[in-house]
């Protein structure tokens, strides 16, 4: 069983439908202020501090928190105080649909415990790299950053599904990818359906989807590869491993590698294809 969320689960089992999930989702993000909206209404930061945190995520896989104080932004009582109020005032998806009468609270709750039952033999802790990925540290540290950088950059919680041998077809429809070039040299693709595209560009570009073209959509997705390759190559060069991003190719779909399913709870899908190359003959 591949892995999923609650929300995929219950729309699975026909306990809910698209609808009932999507107005879930919104009343959880109405509800669930983030780290920074919370320093700001408690006076610790402004939103200029907060959006600069932000902006810095891009390149520190960090989480949002420890950035902060890394940054000055907040101190470590602040953000203790935060946090607890985080953990006290959560709604998750089981109360979000209790909240708006989807479901009865008992069911919700014997729902999900099912769903975390599945959950903890459908996905182990880590990623599993095919055979023909040992060895490459981009590989590793791409399947790794990827849910991280999402969540923290996009504010878009995915899963990362176990790599199969790439199909021969595909209904993405936005793709782009870019390449690693160094030692054991990788060519990262990223390819979306058009829902998923406009939920990267609002949460990566910050547009409106109702003056969102596919161009801006596309864009997005080549800038997420940028971002988080970016900080792959960081990383990695502190290790001593060195490697040159080429610039983004978009529309191009990739034809061999292993391609590794990134599920969302309710904004389309998309692949993540992970292709080692052959390095370059020297002449």
């Amino acid at each position: 069983m591949s892995p999923e969320f609650f929300g995929q689960f219950l729309l699975r089992r026909g306990e809910i439908d698209e609808a009932q999930l999507r107005q879930a989702l919104d009343l959880m993000e109405e509800l669930n202020p983030t780290l920074g909206q919370l320093a700001v209404g408690e006076g610790f930061a402004s939103e200029a501090d907060c959006r600069r945190v932000n902006d810095e995520q891009r390149n520190k896989d960090l989480p949002f928190g420890e950035l902060a104080m890394q940054m000055g932004v907040l101190n470590s009582i602040e953000l203790e105080e935060l946090l607890q109020q985080q953990r006290e005032t959560r709604v998750d998806l089981a109360a979000a649909l209790v909240e708006l009468g989807c479901l009865p609270d008992d069911r919700a709750r014997e729902l999900h415990d099912e769903w975390k039952s599945e959950q903890q033999l459908a996905q182990p802790p880590a990623v599993e790299l095919p055979a023909a990925l040992h060895g490459s540290p981009t590989a590793e540290r791409v399947v790794a950053l990827l849910p991280r950088l999402f969540r923290r950059v996009v504010d878009l919680p995915v899963k990362l599904g176990t790599g199969e041998a790439l199909p021969g077809e595909t209904d993405r429809v936005l793709v782009a990818s870019i390449q690693a070039v160094g030692t054991r040299p990788l060519r990262v693709t990223l390819m979306v359906d058009r829902p998923f595209g406009e939920r990267l560009a609002r949460g990566l570009l910050g547009m409106q989807l109702e003056a969102l073209a596919s161009e801006l959509a596309l864009e997005a997705v080549g800038e997420f590869l940028n971002v988080m390759l970016g900080n792959v190559v960081g990383n990695l060069a502190s290790e001593g491993v060195e490697l040159r991003l080429e610039a983004p190719v978009y529309g191009v779909l990739p034809e061999a590698g292993w391609t590794f399913p990134v599920v969302t709870e309710a904004d389309g899908s998309a692949e993540l294809v992970l292709e080692i190359l052959r390095p370059p003959v020297a002449s």
